[in-house]
């Protein structure tokens, strides 16, 4: 047993620490979380934070939260876009320190709480027109200042900001030269600028209704409450160019403040001021502006708060304290009409050590202005026994110039007596002022509209003064019966009542036969409501209790009863038949209507058969309706019928491939897709399923798709095949011949064609045989591919006292085997020449030189030729004229050195070396000039 007991203790813990476990790291739908480690590519979560700002306020819901882990700092960069939600921040630290120009703009409505914002001194927050929530808990390492409306330049519809803590030098409802259209409205409370000593008349931690150097077009109203602590509190704006466009509305309700103003700060832009002061701490009070004049009227009342120095009603003015008397700097003033309201509940000690310590209506000047109007109220006789001789108490500035400030042009202390549905005014210091104000329901009767009806208003009479009747408020004004109209003027009610009459209504409307109220003719009146009622007589009506009653034959009368709103409506009149026949319908799909009749509240006994049905006899068919006993109505009664279910089936290659079921006659929808096959397209043999009416067996096709085979020949197409896919390609053209070369396509396999392809001729050059023989043998052999030229031409083999060439000399396009044979050329012998000298010897040189790869030596003649063809293509011709006085020999005359010439010389007969032959000496010369010719020869 303790074991068990333990082993149940254990698994409550296990399960505690679970549940503990998942409510802490479960995930809040509504929560992201920020943390500078994460990554915007996260979840958003606590395991998953999103790293930047811009992230977060995207992806988080309207109305939700942003939970900051750590330190955020806000790039200067960072731009906050418009998303149109209400968000909150909450948790770590928002680090605005780099933003550009040291404004953080908002760009939804937010709320900061329970964090810390770190800036820079006077770096500003702006609103800009969002509605902005600085609550609990949030700590400003520096004090910053913070707008409700934008920057230059900007306008916005309205502002709306609330501050519960951090440290502020300046509070603004408006811009920063930026517009607002309507409303401002700042709330300052909580623990703003805990610890500020309020007394520096030097500090800078103020706050203001408007803007700075802002058009506000509205209204501007703010609450000054709590904890709060202010330098100066501004019911208006600061700055020479901020206007109010309508009243400045202001409460001080808590919290302490140096001085307070209902007006702007140095500019004279605005309409009316309505400030109350009802707790909180202040030293000095003024119902106006500071620095300026202003046009309107000022309502002032302090009526609660504790105030220590001086109240003023209007503006206030600078003055310089000489040695014997003050010189006053400036005039501002009021023209309208101020009012300064002072009530019991307030605490005005106006402390003996200061320089004025008095309660004025005016503004603080030397003498009254003639367009400032002024009057003290006393809230009742309290507050004027006890504030009475304070009016103008003391000023030492203006006493010091001679000249006593006024403390007002008149006051008063209202008193308020009721009777009957008539408030009476009177004033204890003006005997002669009575007034009156009564409350009165105009229009007549009144009836029932369910809207509220709102006839009272309230007349004055007399030259009733101060403070109207507050708005009318209602009591029981929507349904019939007494309605109650009220209103109050300082703890006195009035009130007055006016009747609500009932409103009639319509009465039911029967059917078209006049049988019922639904026209049927079934023994009952149907669709009746509980707000109705009926009568046999017209006179005596009960109330109906069954929205179908049954009654007998006759005439009825119904109605819809009286309420609390509503007379009876007239009466519908009712006849109820009973006895007649009733008609049953039996109805089958497919089939004729089968009618029976019986008699009224009789019974049906013979049910006709169901009809058969084509493909719903799996399940026996039934009708709808089982109970044909007492039958008071007409009835519809219908075969219900259960399709059989017929079976599709799929099968790929032979084999089952999936089954489906649908009902007789139904369409199949969840048709299967046809499994793919390479190189096939696929479909079902059967495409209609839009009605099944029998089992059936539906097989997939596979048709093979056509390839195409391309045949190119040197880069263009040579033919085109076409196959089946995956068939074998059995007509393959010939590849086309080409001369001196053996021909092929680059593919082979044509057993199995599963893609398109391009096959190609390829040319393989024939191996041509080039056979060089020498004195009829074979010297050497080489080879060579056809249509190519031979390079590497063998040296023929020598021959003594031959030449030697081979007798084919073109070896650059080989397009066949051939045979090279050496052709040789016997040598010259040497020559022997007789010359004449006839005295008249005519010798004529011819040197004719052409260089080319072959040279020919023909057999000597008389007359020597040496020809030389080489590669230069070279001729050249020397001509000389004989010389009567001197033999010539032919000679070889060249100024080429490279050049090899081959001279021609020709001599008459008996001509001589000399022109003259010495014995055998010119034998033994000339022989040896013949040999210098053939030895030239050979070398050549």
């Amino acid at each position: 047993m303790k074991k068990f007991i333990y082993a149940l203790t254990l698994l409550a813990v296990i399960l505690t620490v679970s549940v503990l476990s998942l409510s802490v790291f479960s995930a809040d739908a509504d929560t992201v979380w920020l943390s500078a480690s994460g990554s915007d590519s996260g979840s958003g979560t606590q395991q998953s934070p999103y790293a930047t700002l811009s992230k977060a306020l995207s992806a988080v819901p309207d109305g939700g939260n942003i939970r900051i882990s750590g330190t955020i700092t806000l790039p200067s960069s960072f731009t906050w876009s418009a998303h149109n939600k209400t968000v909150t921040i909450t948790g770590g630290t928002l680090n605005g320190q780099s933003l550009s120009g040291g404004r953080l703009i908002i760009g939804d409505n937010v709320t900061l709480e329970d964090m810390t914002l770190t800036f820079d001194s006077e770096d500003a927050v702006y609103a800009n027109g969002n509605t902005l929530t600085i609550g609990e808990g949030v700590t400003t390492t520096n004090a910053i200042k913070v707008y409700g409306g934008g920057i230059s330049g900007t306008t916005v519809d309205r502002t709306d900001i609330t501050l519960l803590s951090g440290t502020y030098t300046r509070i603004y409802g408006g811009g920063n030269g930026g517009s607002v259209r309507g409303d401002t409205k700042v709330y300052v409370g909580g623990t703003v600028n805990a610890g500020l000593d309020v007394t520096s008349h030097s500090g800078t931690n103020n706050v203001y209704g408007g803007g700075y150097n802002s058009a506000i077009g509205g209204s501007t109203y703010l609450t000054f409450a709590d904890s709060a602590r202010a330098i100066y509190v501004f019911g208006g704006g600061d700055g020479a160019s901020s206007s109010i466009g309508e009243t400045a509305h202001t409460t001080f309700s808590g919290g302490a403040s140096m001085s307070f103003y209902g007006g702007n700060n140095n500019s004279s832009g605005i309409k009316a001021v309505h400030a109350v002061v009802s707790g909180g701490e202040i030293e000095q009070v003024f119902g106006a502006n500071q620095a300026a004049s202003m046009t309107g009227d000022v309502d002032l009342r302090v009526i609660g708060g504790k105030i220590t120095r001086r109240i003023y009603g209007g503006c206030y003015n600078e003055a310089d304290a000489g040695l014997f008397s003050a010189t006053w700097l400036t005039s501002h003033h009021v023209t309208g009409n101020i009012t300064l309201t002072v009530g019991a509940g307030a605490s005005i000690t106006l402390n003996d050590n200061d320089n004025d310590r008095g309660i004025f209506a005016n503004s603080r000047y030397k003498s009254d202005f003639d367009d400032e109007v002024t009057a003290v109220v006393f809230a009742d006789s309290a507050a004027m026994s006890a504030y009475k001789s304070k009016l103008g108490q003391k000023d030492t500035l203006a006493a010091m110039g001679g000249i006593n400030t006024p403390a007002c042009d008149t006051r008063h202390c209202y008193t308020y007596t009721a009777s009957g549905n008539t408030v009476t005014q009177t004033c204890s210091e003006h005997s002669s002022l009575s007034a009156t104000a009564t409350l009165i329901v105009t229009g007549g009767s009144f009836t029932y509209t369910g809207n509220e009806i709102t006839p009272a208003y309230v007349s004055y009479s007399g030259g009733w003064e101060y403070d109207p009747l507050s708005d009318i408020t209602y009591a029981n004004n929507i349904n019939a019966g007494t309605a109650t109209a009220s209103c109050s003027v300082s703890g006195i009610t009035v009130s007055v009542s006016f009747t609500i009459g009932k409103a009639e209504q319509s009465a039911p409307i029967p059917g078209k036969r006049n049988e019922t109220v639904l026209g049927k003719a079934d023994g009952a009146i149907t669709s009746l409501t509980y707000d109705m009622e009926y009568s046999t007589d017209g006179v005596s009506y009960t109330p109906v209790t069954d929205r179908d009653m049954l009654l007998g034959a006759g005439t009825y009368y119904v109605r819809y009863a009286e309420n609390d709103n509503y007379h009876a409506s007239p009466a519908a009149t009712v006849t109820i038949e009973q006895g007649r026949t009733l008609k049953i319908t039996f109805k089958a799909e497919g089939s004729q209507d089968i009618v029976k009749e019986v008699a009224w509240s009789q019974t049906l006994t013979d049910i006709p058969a169901i009809p058969e049905r084509t493909g719903h006899t799996a399940t026996a068919p039934y009708w709808s309706e089982a109970d044909f006993t007492g039958i008071t109505s007409d009835m519809t009664v219908t075969a219900v019928y259960t399709p059989d279910k017929m079976t599709v089936t799929f099968t790929v290659g032979g084999q089952v491939f999936a089954t489906k079921t649908v009902d007789y006659g139904k369409a199949l929808t969840d048709i299967p897709a046809v499994p793919a096959k390479d190189g096939h397209s696929a479909a079902w043999d059967v495409t209609d399923f839009s009605n099944i009416t029998g089992n059936i067996t539906v097989t997939a096709v596979y048709t093979a798709a056509p390839v195409t085979v391309t045949f190119t020949v040197d880069g263009s197409v040579f033919a085109t095949k076409t196959v089946s896919h995956g068939t074998a390609l059995t007509d393959i053209p010939s590849v086309p011949a080409k001369d001196g070369h053996s021909a092929a396509w680059d593919v082979t396999d044509f057993s199995n064609i599963t893609e398109n392809i391009t096959v190609t001729a390829v040319y393989t050059p024939n191996k041509m045989t080039v056979t060089f023989v020498a004195d009829g043998n074979v010297y050497e052999t080489r080879t060579v591919d056809y249509g190519k030229a031979l390079a590497d031409i063998p040296a023929v083999p020598a021959k003594d006292g031959h030449t030697a060439e081979w007798n084919v000399t073109d070896f650059s396009n080989i397009t066949g085997n051939i045979t090279v044979t050496a052709i040789y050329t016997p040598l010259p012998p040497a020559e022997s020449d007789t010359e004449a000298d006839t005295g008249s010897d005519t010798t004529q040189d011819t040197d004719t030189e052409t260089d080319t790869d072959t040279d020919t030596v023909p057999s000597e003649t008389a007359e020597d030729t040496d020809s030389s063809t080489e590669s230069e293509s070279e001729s050249e011709t020397d001509t000389e004229p004989a010389s009567p006085s001197e033999d010539t020999v032919g000679q070889t005359v060249n100024n080429d050195p490279t050049d090899t010439a081959t001279d021609s010389a020709s001599a008459p007969a008996g001509s001589g070396c000399g022109g003259t032959v010495i014995g055998g000496t010119g034998i033994a010369l000339t022989a040896l000039l013949g040999f210098g010719v053939a030895a030239k020869k050979m070398e050549d």
